[in-house]
């Protein structure tokens, strides 16, 4: 079968060459020379000749006969074809903002430490706020079931005429007793009335940081009582610092205190000129009817027998509206 395909192919080779050189006989000489060209004019020809597709076989020109000069063909564009976009030139950039790269993730770094100034007071110099205020922390137990009006009675110690501790069990409530700080026994005599079941106000000066702070140092106490003065001296904004820090509530006898400190002002002082027991008992029923009015009120007095006594006395009545009560309770939270 293969020798018959190429009998078949050299046949037809024959015949197209016997084809071929029967078309150039048929030409008349004449005519070929009438329109034969100078060589600008074969040029011109030339260029008009679309050459043969890449694929097929070169033509095979005639024996002996020079090369044809054929002049370059101008190249014609095709449609616009879209290069892959990696041999793209890159566009030029926009004048938006830049895209930030995504941000690495920072690896978290130690505070920085920087030493404190010299002149800087130190920690322990610095007043600390105690987790439960002193005037929580140190007041004593006490119950209010029938949520009478409180009637409190704050009792100063007096240091030439003291009283023993153990008269204080036969009093008729809780009591609140101040002890003078500006005594050097200021400490102890607090430590014994507070194991009597009392509870403890310091009485001092509030107009220095060094006063405030050797007045909270008494352990135990509720609160500050400022000493009484002929002027009414406000507290001292230093001092101020050290009682709110400590928690520690303020008795006022005159002067104001800051609103940041929680502070009461006592209301009359009943034994202070030597007053005796009607005068006692009067001053007591006058604080009950203005404690049933406001809800509650505070007086001043002695720690003496004879002030003990007309109080057990007056308190012992059950028609009474009001109830003793430590001032503590009278303080605000």
């Amino acid at each position: 079968m293969a020798r018959g395909v190429g009998a078949g192919i050299l046949a037809g080779l024959a015949v197209s060459a016997l084809g071929f050189g029967a078309l150039s006989v048929t030409f008349p000489r004449e005519v070929i020379q009438e329109d034969a060209a100078t060589p600008e004019e074969a040029a011109d020809v030339a260029i008009a000749v679309v050459p043969a597709p890449i694929e097929e076989a070169a033509p095979v020109g005639l024996p002996n006969s020079p090369d044809p000069v054929v002049a370059p063909m101008p190249l014609e564009m095709g449609p616009e074809i879209a290069l892959p976009a990696p041999l793209l030139a890159p566009a030029p950039p926009a004048e938006s903002a830049p895209v930030a790269a995504p941000a690495e993730a920072e690896a978290p770094t130690a505070p920085e430490i920087t030493a404190a100034p010299e002149d800087a007071p130190s920690a322990d110099a610095l007043p600390q706020r105690p987790t439960v205020p002193a005037r929580l922390a140190n007041a004593i137990a006490f119950e209010n079931p029938e949520g009478k009006p409180l009637l409190s009675l704050v009792l100063l110690d007096l240091p030439d005429q003291p009283v023993s501790a153990n008269a204080l069990a036969g009093a008729p409530g809780p009591l609140t007793v101040v002890v003078d700080a500006r005594h050097g026994n200021g400490s102890a005599r607090a430590e014994a009335l507070r194991a009597a079941g009392a509870e403890i106000v310091v009485l001092g000066a509030l107009r220095s940081e060094d006063e405030a702070r050797r007045l909270a140092g008494i352990e135990g106490a509720v609160a500050l009582l400022q000493a009484p003065s002929g002027d009414a001296a406000p507290v001292d904004p230093a001092a101020e610092k050290v009682i709110r820090a400590e928690g520690l509530g303020i008795l006022l006898t005159n002067g104001t205190a800051p609103e940041s400190l929680p502070a009461i002002r006592i209301l009359r002082d009943i034994d202070g000129a030597g007053e005796g027991a009607d005068a006692i008992r009067a001053a007591l029923d006058d604080a009950a009817l203005r404690a049933e009015r406001t809800g509650a009120a505070l007086l001043l007095g002695r720690l003496r027998p004879e002030t003990l006594g007309v109080l057990s006395e007056w308190a012992s009545d059950p028609a009474r509206g009001v109830i003793l009560a430590p001032v503590s309770a009278l303080l605000p939270r």
